[in-house]
């Protein structure tokens, strides 16, 4: 078994566009967040011409097919908060207020 991996909307705008090499991901175990669909939603909507729209809407239909589609709730980002120190290393410094 690969990597665990939960996939941005960057890496969705990359997949449409053909600018992965797919088979890089074929032993990992993949997700998607629900806001990152949300995200990819807007391009959808925001797409130049209905063939763009409807050629995004069928590459995520294909990516929510196969994937599974995290919930994120209220809870999430606390917890993503809580693990950040032990799964990245040191934190990073302080912004500056003044």
């Amino acid at each position: 078994m690969g990597r665990r991996l939960i996939l941005d909307t960057n890496v969705l705008i990359a997949y449409e566009r053909g600018a992965i090499d797919r088979s890089s991901l074929d032993e990992d175990e993949l997700a998607i967040a629900a806001v990152t669909v949300a995200e990819y939603r807007v391009g959808i909507e925001l797409a130049d011409t209905p063939e763009r729209a409807a050629d995004r809407a069928r590459a995520l239909a294909i990516i929510t097919s196969a994937l599974d589609v995290l919930d994120y709730t209220f809870t999430t980002p606390r917890t993503t908060g809580a693990c950040w120190p032990t799964s990245v290393g040191p934190a990073l410094p302080a912004a500056r207020t003044t």
